[in-house]
């Protein structure tokens, strides 16, 4: 089956005081099978939003409503409807109240390089060479890449967050967040943009499930501190262990976004 899509002769756009609606409509060629294979599969072709999907240039609407209507055994055409939300929805009952309604959550992924002496079992990598019955061992350290987790939230606010942002960029979560414990999660952008009179924003987060904290290991005469130290360290460390995390992210209250995903 062959997609031609946004048939643009046929699409609409009407608006009320309930919101606006938008309409676009594919046509669908090359369909085979039987009459019935032909009705369940035509709203599964490659192409075709999916209900709850957004619209590419106004993210407030949402898929709604999809309906076929068949020209022939081989062609059909496809009339997708986007609506932004109502006060008769939930979403629509929070924006009038002048709160936050969430329109997509994406997740996807950056890395970074880290410094470790660490296998990928925890055990600290150490490389020996024997000469004349003498042991020489040293310690390893590596540079690795690490993936990291990114979710954007987009969602709508009743007005410009300028003093969220402020509040935000650049802090980790002071309490438990997502289902995942405080100081995980960062917030690293808060953008903002406009769309058919609403403010529309995109929450910018990134996963570190050790914390952000960040650990300092002591080393002596060019070696680390022993694994001992280290696995009390991770415990919570004291002064003089050789191991300190330090917290370099001021800690903020990421509930009070409003955000439910």
């Amino acid at each position: 089956m062959m997609v031609i899509a946004d048939l643009f002769e046929r699409a609409s756009v009407q608006e009320t005081a309930d919101g606006v609606e938008l309409t676009r409509v594919y046509h669908v060629e090359g369909l085979d099978g039987d009459a019935a294979s032909r009705a369940a599969r035509v709203l599964q072709v490659s192409g075709i939003p999916r209900i709850g999907e957004p619209h590419p240039l106004l993210a407030a609407a949402t898929v709604v409503e999809r309906s076929v209507t068949f020209l022939d055994p081989d062609n059909a055409e496809i009339a997708v409807t986007y609506r932004t939300p109502s006060a008769g929805t939930a979403a629509g009952a929070i924006q009038q109240a002048g709160g936050v309604a969430v329109l997509s959550v994406d997740f996807s992924a950056t890395t970074f390089t880290e410094r470790t002496s660490r296998d990928i079992d925890g055990r600290p990598m150490r490389n020996t060479y024997v000469v004349l019955n003498s042991v020489t061992a040293e310690a390893v350290e590596i540079d690795a890449f690490r993936p990291q987790l990114i979710v954007r939230i987009r969602h709508t606010r009743p007005a410009l967050p300028k003093d969220l942002a402020k509040r935000f960029i650049g802090a980790v979560n002071a309490d438990g967040w997502a289902g995942d414990a405080p100081e995980t999660w960062l917030c690293t952008a808060f953008s903002t943009e406009r769309e058919a009179g609403q403010v529309i924003c995109t929450f910018e987060a990134l996963y570190r499930a050790e914390t952000w904290r960040v650990p300092h290991v002591m080393k002596i005469n060019g070696l680390p501190v022993t694994q001992r130290r280290v696995e009390r360290a991770n415990q919570g460390s004291v002064e003089g262990e050789g191991v300190r995390w330090f917290t370099v992210y001021r800690a903020e209250r990421f509930s009070d976004l409003g955000l439910t995903w």
